[in-house]
């Protein structure tokens, strides 16, 4: 979750009025030793979609991707991917700014994508 808290506390909050659309899918990856508390509580805002993968279909599908996406090779977590305005699922590879993994390791590289895109 710390990478959920890095985008909220320094995306989501410092720039409340962005036009920005974050979807957030939490992965159940057992002994991934992310418990304590509701991890959709962390990015309660408008802007997000939040999705629960169980069955880690669509991290097993970024993940299957990585040489697209560079958000980790089997099963993508703890990954950023930031398209710009023109995308679409069809068309993600076409759209795909910056992308990383893990959130923390490469905050800067995704603060200074989302700088740019304002």
């Amino acid at each position: 979750m710390r990478g959920a808290r890095w985008v909220a506390d320094h995306i989501l909050d410092t720039d409340p009025d962005a036009d920005v659309r974050v979807v957030a899918v939490w992965l159940a990856i057992p002994g991934d030793g992310q418990s304590g508390g509701d991890p959709h509580a962390v990015l309660d805002d408008p802007r997000v979609t939040q999705l629960s993968d169980p069955d880690v279909d669509i991290g097993r599908w970024f993940g299957d991707r990585d040489h697209t996406f560079h958000a980790g090779s089997g099963v993508a977590w703890d990954a950023f991917l930031l398209f710009d305005a023109d995308a679409t699922f069809a068309t993600l590879a076409d759209h795909l700014a910056t992308s990383g993994r893990t959130i923390i390791a490469d905050h800067a590289k995704l603060a200074a994508a989302f700088a740019a895109t304002g």
